[in-house]
């Protein structure tokens, strides 16, 4: 996960799961221009600033070249995942509810819900030990008087809390790989990052 779930954050995620790096980039350009790019790569690489904060800070560093098409793909991923929360996990949430007032239908639930609860805590033990920890940290650096230590480990928790509460909820209602469906959608959106990947390797053979 990201250190802060910001565009930023979505961008250096996103990169991760895709492999979109510099390395990957300079391939295509040699392969796009021939034997001979590579001696040029060496130059653009040295002469090119942008270039050379493509190598130390990865795909982040397209940014500032392209700050509408991000913001218009951070929106995309957003719109995506809540939408499929809200669709998914919300109605599922509501649907089970209303089931649980019929007697056959509660009974059933019940049995549902406890294969489920074991499933959960099976799938998610060490994130769940992580959040325990983290929550016991907080307590600890309040009681100690260590307030930006205390402040620091709330944060800490309420981000590990965030994922496990929502991947509770899914398998609650029979809903799991959460995971998955984080990826499914950003691989639906890897069309446009190609795209720009694509700009970004023909304006560099262009330089070549």
């Amino acid at each position: 996960m990201p250190e802060k779930l910001n565009l930023a954050g979505i961008i250096r995620l996103m990169a991760q799961i895709l492999g979109v790096t510099w390395q990957a980039i300079r391939a295509q350009v040699v392969k796009k221009v021939g034997p001979m790019a590579e001696k040029v790569m060496d130059q653009v690489e040295k002469s090119v600033a942008w270039v050379g904060n493509l190598i130390t800070k990865g795909p982040i560093a397209l940014m500032d070249m392209a700050k509408e098409f991000l913001g218009e793909l951070q929106a995309l991923f957003f719109d995506a995942f809540i939408g499929w929360l809200r669709n998914t996990v919300i109605v599922r949430a509501v649907e089970k509810l209303i089931s649980m007032f019929n007697p056959v239908g509660a009974i059933v639930q019940a049995v549902m819900t406890i294969y489920n609860m074991v499933q959960f805590f099976i799938e998610r033990a060490k994130q769940i030990a992580a959040l325990v920890n983290a929550v016991f940290s907080s307590i600890a650096e309040i009681a100690g008087g260590n307030i930006k230590k205390a402040v620091a480990a709330v944060e800490d928790s309420l981000v590990k809390a965030l994922p496990v509460a929502i991947s509770f909820l899914a398998n609650l209602v029979g809903i799991g790989g959460i995971t998955a469906k984080i990826k499914e959608i950003i691989q639906k959106i890897r069309k446009p990052i190609d795209a720009a990947v694509g700009k970004a390797v023909g304006f560099i053979a262009g330089k070549a």
